[in-house]
């Protein structure tokens, strides 16, 4: 398939490249370092994976500041 893969460690670049994604299925993954001491807090996303038929994002939000990501997943239908 003709399938787009783009890294992203930027905020203007993660807003141009969600500005592309097409609407439709989303698949959604997160990822973050893992705690291994029972009791304490968990460790914050660092990796959000999106991805439809056209183009899979990997977006390096430990990277940036993430208010434009939930303004884009409250606009998923």
């Amino acid at each position: 398939p003709d399938t787009d893969l783009i890294y992203i460690v930027d905020q203007t670049t993660a807003e141009k490249a969600l500005a592309l994604f097409e609407p439709g299925y989303v698949g959604f993954d997160l990822e973050w370092k893992p705690n291994w001491r029972k009791g304490q807090l968990e460790n914050p996303v660092s990796l959000v994976q999106l991805a439809n038929d056209d183009m899979i994002l990997l977006l390096q939000i430990s990277a940036m500041r993430c208010t434009f990501l939930a303004q884009f997943l409250d606009s998923l239908d």
